[in-house]
């Protein structure tokens, strides 16, 4: 074999590393989105920062020699919008899925298909209501009140099991976690009722 075979055969050998490998690292065939839990939000406009790990089988992918950069897409922006840098920010209530994709690999663009998902599923709270069967003169010998609370969604859906917490706003009434209030001394307060940032007020003035 003379000199100038071999160089030509190692020239050929360096050719096709090259393009299989890209910038001297193997591409990556595995990608993993942080954090990798499902996104669940109750408020509209809720931020969810979200980040890639490339990997080679299980070996991390060296972003340094390898340099990669990802398109991000939403299968429903009405309920799950995601910037190109995958900050996710809740839209509106249902399911939607998000996907991470290798777009370039040393600034070139990846001709594989490596992609990564997560779930999500929104169930926005918009309105909270509350009332309750209160005398119309509320004493302090009155019967304890159990509060009804409905919550709905941005389309007027009742949600079910929505997780609701109780306070007064002042020492008159007391108002236990399961929303049952109990006077306690002469003045006017107001029970108040949450859910995911959304409120209702109830005004009361106990009597002697």
């Amino acid at each position: 074999m003379t000199r100038a075979s071999l160089f030509f055969g190692a020239a050929i050998f360096v050719s096709v590393v090259s393009v299989v490998t890209g910038c001297g690292v193997p591409p990556p065939d595995r990608l993993e989105i942080v954090p990798p839990t499902p996104i669940r939000a109750t408020e509209q406009g809720s931020h969810f920062p979200l980040k890639v790990n490339a990997f080679r089988g299980v070996v991390e992918h060296d972003e340094q020699k390898g340099p990669l950069s990802y398109t991000w897409k939403s299968s429903d922006p009405s309920v799950a919008d995601v910037t190109a840098d995958g900050v996710v920010t809740s839209t509106g209530s249902g399911k939607a899925v998000i996907t991470a994709s290798v777009a370039t690999m040393g600034g070139k663009p990846f001709t594989g298909a490596v992609s990564a998902d997560v779930d999500v599923t929104n169930v926005i709270v918009s309105v909270v209501e509350a009332v309750g069967d209160f005398p119309k003169v509320f004493k302090l010998s009155s019967e304890p009140v159990r509060l009804k609370v409905t919550v709905k969604d941005e389309k007027g859906q009742v949600l079910t099991g929505p997780k609701v917490t109780f306070k007064a706003s002042d020492y008159c009434v007391e108002v236990t976690y399961e929303g049952v209030v109990h006077p306690l001394a002469v003045g006017e307060c107001s029970v108040i009722v949450e859910c995911a940032g959304k409120r209702a007020t109830i005004p009361l003035d106990v009597r002697d």
